[in-house]
């Protein structure tokens, strides 16, 4: 198989979706492999970039809680009210 097409099998091994015989035919090509390698450290330093902006509260979220916060002291809103706001703005994501 060639560097090219291991590329493909690398990111899926990177995102945890290769299977145990596509992880265990990239992990072999890997150490064996300078320039797969680097793109394997690549692939991994991204998903950490990724993860860690879209970690457990995104700036979206906690912009959205501040807001909704002010509103419900300034309007009294109702918990109902700020729920249904809440399952809106989950599902846009």
């Amino acid at each position: 198989m060639s560097c090219e097409a291991y590329g493909i099998l690398i990111s899926r091994w990177a995102d945890g979706e290769a299977t145990a015989e596509e992880a265990r035919r990239v992990e072999s090509h890997v150490a064996a492999c300078p320039a797969c390698r680097a793109l394997a450290a690549e692939f991994r330093r991204n998903d950490g970039l990724v993860a860690s902006a879209f970690g457990p509260e995104t700036f979206g979220q906690r912009v959205a809680t501040g807001v909704l916060g002010r509103l419900a002291r300034r309007e009294k809103l109702l918990p109902f009210d700020i729920l249904m706001f809440e399952i809106v703005a989950r599902a846009e994501r």
